[in-house]
């Protein structure tokens, strides 16, 4: 996971940019390891795991699934059961897929910590960017069926993440 920096800040971005693709096994292989321990305890992993949460058993037991093989844990989640079938912490918002691949817009479930790693990895592009584009104006459309679970609009708060003054709504 992306480490702390101000979105604001040009060099900060750049820094974190820098020290994430220099070092990518070394930050993908402690990712995998921070999802396991977290969510070892979820029903999901339970079923492949069996209490070993190294990445080798993790390559082992664990299939390359699609989201169909997950719809079933979402669609629970979506009907009211806990957030832990599937993470150890709670989900702020069910986003919806467009449904160009399928027709039918998919359920994406973000934790508060997902939804700040999108608003960084958003401004570390912003800025990759900015440096190699000057005067670069970055529009973002607006999603008018995301679906939030506390009635928020991720949009407004993605747009207020990253600079209010670029805002522009069309």
């Amino acid at each position: 996971m992306l480490r702390r920096f101000d979105p604001t800040n040009h060099k900060a971005c750049l820094s974190v940019l820098e020290d994430t693709t220099s070092n990518a096994k070394q930050v993908q292989d402690s990712v995998l390891e921070a999802i396991l321990s977290c969510n070892a305890q979820t029903e999901y992993l339970r079923g492949f795991l069996n209490g070993q949460l190294d990445k080798q058993s993790f390559k082992k037991n664990l299939p390359i699934v699609t989201y169909e093989d997950c719809r079933s844990y979402i669609d629970r989640i979506a009907n009211g059961e806990s957030f832990n079938l599937i993470c150890d912490r709670p989900f702020i918002v069910l986003l919806t897929s467009s449904g160009t691949s399928g027709g039918v817009p998919k359920l994406i479930p973000l934790t508060a910590e997902e939804m700040e790693q999108r608003i960084l990895c958003a401004s570390l592009f912003n800025h990759m960017l900015s440096k190699k584009i000057s005067h670069v104006l970055f529009c973002y459309q607006r999603k008018r069926d995301t679906f939030w679970i506390d009635g928020q609009d991720y949009n407004n708060l993605y747009f207020e993440k990253l600079d209010p003054s670029q805002k522009i709504t069309l």
